[in-house]
């Protein structure tokens, strides 16, 4: 679906996405093709930049950029290009307020088509380092209805979500 996206390139919005499916242009290459018809010089020109990030982010796997771009409530349309990359994590708590009154009981991961549940500390820690993920974890309690995001590729802080969860 992102190939089909134009909401996270440069004066963009849903509204102006919307115009260009009506008129027809429904991918990266479609848009290209026709830039100069339907947006001036300068925009054409700055549309043009953005799918040339577009696809060499989409090729070396960067989702980021195109979270970094558009508003979370479009981030579904990461889902197909990066589905083998996601991790959906869930942990469950005793509920009686942040640590240290507070203390994971149960972990559980989904991710590439592996359901892993730990109980135990220690298999509990050792559950969040198997896991081989690049950017960030997905969990479903997040205010935004997409899940908090959380970098493992920083150590430090991976460091700290681990001390908190238990």
């Amino acid at each position: 679906m992102i190939e089909n996206s134009f909401i996270h390139l440069p004066g963009i919005g849903e509204q102006t996405e919307r115009k260009l499916w009506d008129q027809g242009l429904r991918s990266w290459n479609d848009l290209e093709t026709s830039v100069h018809d339907v947006f001036g010089k300068k925009k054409a020109s700055t549309v043009l930049v953005g799918l040339e990030e577009s696809r060499a982010a989409l090729d070396s796997g960067e989702y980021k950029y195109f979270c970094d771009r558009m508003k979370s409530a479009h981030a579904w349309r990461l889902v197909p290009p990066c589905s083998d990359a996601i991790a959906y994590l869930d942990i469950e708590t005793t509920g009686l307020g942040f640590p240290p009154q507070s203390h994971s009981t149960t972990i559980a991961v989904l991710f590439k088509g592996e359901i892993l549940v730990e109980h135990e500390p220690q298999k509990k820690r050792a559950l969040l380092e198997r896991l081989e993920v690049r950017d960030t974890v997905d969990t479903p309690a997040c205010p935004n209805g997409l899940g908090s995001s959380a970098s493992l590729s920083d150590p430090e802080r991976l460091e700290r979500i681990r001390a908190e969860r238990g």
